[in-house]
């Protein structure tokens, strides 16, 4: 893979993207935020809903890889998905015990810096520690950031000087 598209994933990879790409094997990327079971969120889901919809995701025929393995071009040649989860809510500590490690998913945490330690909300620096001796995969994540509609995407092709090929689909954040 050249510098170029590598270079070109990880930025996508950060601008909290939804993501097909053609390179070993298509690769999705599906991004997570909560695991409260509240529904005040259509971003929300709890450890049941996610175990049973990553269980016949599995039986679907996609096989789940680390974001690393993905940009690196080891994601095999079949369907392959990453899991990436924005934020760093404290619900994701109990979700990784609960449902990620149990099913073999190593999930990308992009998490708030600054807010660790100062909310209830966030993972602590100590549940983040943890998750670190679980070899979990880690980013920061800006406080802010745009919804990613169809201009931006122009703008990222236009920058990178690509083009969408077949295979390449974008869903939107909401």
């Amino acid at each position: 893979m050249s510098a170029t598209l590598r270079t070109f994933l990880l930025f996508l990879a950060f601008l909290d993207l939804s993501t097909t790409f053609i390179f070993a094997g298509p690769v999705l990327i599906l991004d997570f935020h909560t695991f409260l079971g509240t529904h005040t969120s259509s971003l929300d889901f709890s450890d049941q809903e996610i175990t049973k919809q990553l269980t016949q995701i599995a039986k679907m025929g996609y096989s789940f890889v680390r974001l690393n393995d993905a940009i690196a071009g080891k994601s095999g040649d079949k369907l392959a998905i990453v899991i990436t989860i924005d934020d760093g809510n404290h619900s994701v500590f109990q979700a990784w015990q609960s449902v990620f490690k149990p099913l073999g998913i190593s999930p990308f945490l992009f998490i708030y810096p600054h807010a660790v330690d100062l909310s209830h909300f966030t993972l602590t620096s100590g549940q983040i520690h943890l998750l670190q001796k679980e070899w979990l995969e880690m980013g920061t994540h800006g406080y802010f950031h745009k919804p990613m509609g169809a201009e931006a995407w122009k703008k990222i092709l236009k920058a990178s000087g690509s083009r969408p090929s077949k295979g390449l689909s974008l869903s939107l954040p909401c």
